[in-house]
């Protein structure tokens, strides 16, 4: 009899401990879905931003006016009524509103004047506002305003005809300095309530957001047109230089190299790599139309987009149905891009290839290089109830290999006006997999031989990207 509730004691134990891990395992599962969200969410608010800043910073002219159009930006990101962006002048007590969006109380408005010691004056005497701008500035604090007696406070003590009843405030900083505060005031969907802690976070995430316009605005509006143009493209240089991968992926069986460059300052061409799981890799390459900055922003939508997404989707063909209907809806004026996407999965040594619009996946397989090029069209040109992608499938064994390239390669030309041409590609490629060159050697071999022909290399006229994915 004991040896038998010794038994029903363990199994006790074991179900106990069974039920404990898939408790946990619940709970895990939701923190990461939450992060996930969250960092997809911070993804959108920077590319918002970014086309906001892209759109409109030829249009105006000071500093008050992008700071205006800043805080209405973040005000809607956080769902505040008012917002107010605060700049400290270089005496280092000064503190005045650069920005605003919405309705703010009285006691907000204007000028600051802070005292370096911090505030003297008792927290009941109606001066909380400003004493709270002081804690930001000379404490750094971050102030969210949830209990019910400090908002009761703060509703005697500011506007009788406008009175705060939600309230949260950061500090800006650049270069380790603090250079301002962020304010929000009153929840616009939500008005009883309070900031919650998520919309704290977000509105402290945005702050950089300030940070980069007073920055860019400083310099602009000190700039020749020359200069700002100049201004403009070191900017998107940067930019697009940290978009593109730094390092080439290990995935197994599979060797993958790329190379692109532009024709100009900056490229709408781009390649990227994106791993959805520990089997699968998601390789793609586009070409948006167009050339210069507004190309640059169309591929980095498009990066974006891939990057937050990739690993929601079950199949690739609804990945690339989403990211069609988003740049349908938001690019418009008959913008798009190409795409070319290879999802490599090293388990299986299979690749599924989907092509919207772009130039044909070129196959290496028994000394023999076939084209294939799925139905597809390029992606924003069409709505999705009229986009249609197919996906071809096919199984990799060791020597084979396939080459993904943009039309600047096809399409460049020697002083005779004739293209370069796929078949002069295919011949390069097939001579390279005979004599089995690693995968940058091949690159290296196509570019070589498109500089050659073209015989001005400095004249390219569109920018040119070529990915390899070799079986070894």
């Amino acid at each position: 009899m004991p040896f038998f509730y010794t038994i029903l004691i363990l199994l006790a134990v074991i179900t106990a401990i069974a039920v404990m891990t898939a408790a946990y395992a619940r709970i895990r599962i939701r923190i990461l879905r939450n992060e996930l969200q969250r960092i997809k969410k911070s993804d959108s608010e920077n590319n918002v931003f970014t086309n906001l800043f892209s759109k409109n910073i030829r249009n105006f002219n000071d500093t008050k006016t992008w700071m205006n159009v800043t805080a209405r930006h973040i005000a809607d990101a956080v769902d505040a009524v008012g917002l107010c962006i605060y700049l400290l002048d270089k005496d280092g007590v000064t503190l005045r509103l650069a920005g605003s969006a919405g309705r703010i109380p009285q006691s907000l408005h204007g000028v600051h004047i802070l005292s370096p010691e911090g505030s003297a004056q008792d927290p009941e005497d109606g001066h909380r506002i400003h004493n709270m701008l002081e804690a930001v500035i000379y404490d750094r604090e971050e102030i969210l305003v949830e209990s019910r007696q400090d908002i009761y406070l703060l509703e005697v003590d500011t506007d009788p005809y406008y009175p705060v009843r939600a309230f949260m405030a950061a500090p800006l900083t650049a270069d380790g300095a603090v250079i301002g505060a962020l304010c929000a005031v009153n929840r616009l969907k939500r008005e009883a309530l309070p900031f919650d802690r998520d919309l704290f976070r977000r509105m402290k995430f945005m702050s950089s957001h300030v940070v980069l316009a007073r920055n860019i605005m400083e310099v602009y509006s000190n700039l020749s047109e020359q200069q700002r143009i100049s201004q403009e493209l070191q900017f998107a240089q940067g930019l697009q230089k940290s978009l593109l991968p730094q390092d080439m992926p290990d995935w197994g069986q599979f060797q993958i190299d790329a190379i692109s460059r532009a024709s100009k300052e900056v490229s709408g061409d781009f390649y990227d790599y994106v791993e959805i799981d520990k089997d699968r890799l998601l390789v793609v390459i586009g070409d948006a139309c167009g050339k210069g900055i507004p190309a640059c922003m169309i591929m980095a939508m498009t990066r974006s987009f891939i990057r937050s997404n990739a690993s929601r989707f079950t199949t690739l063909r609804e990945m690339i149905m989403e990211l069609n209907s988003n740049l349908n809806h938001d690019m418009g004026d008959g913008r798009y891009i190409t795409l070319g996407a290879c999802l490599i999965n090293r388990k299986e040594s299979t690749i599924e290839y989907m092509r919207a619009g772009h130039t044909e996946l070129l196959i290496y397989v028994r000394d023999h290089i076939r084209s294939i090029y799925p139905e597809g069209a390029g992606l924003g040109l069409l709505p999705t109830d009229m986009a249609e992608f197919d996906v071809f499938c096919i199984e990799m064994t060791p020597g084979m290999e396939v080459m993904l390239f943009t039309d600047g390669i096809n399409e460049a030309t020697n002083p005779a006006g004739e293209y370069f041409g796929v078949e002069r590609i295919k011949e390069i490629f097939v001579k390279s997999c005979n004599e089995h060159d690693e995968p940058r050697d091949s690159i290296a071999r196509v570019m070589g031989s498109v500089d050659e022909f073209s015989q001005n290399p400095t004249s390219q006229a569109d920018d040119q990207t070529v990915v390899i994915i070799r079986h070894v």
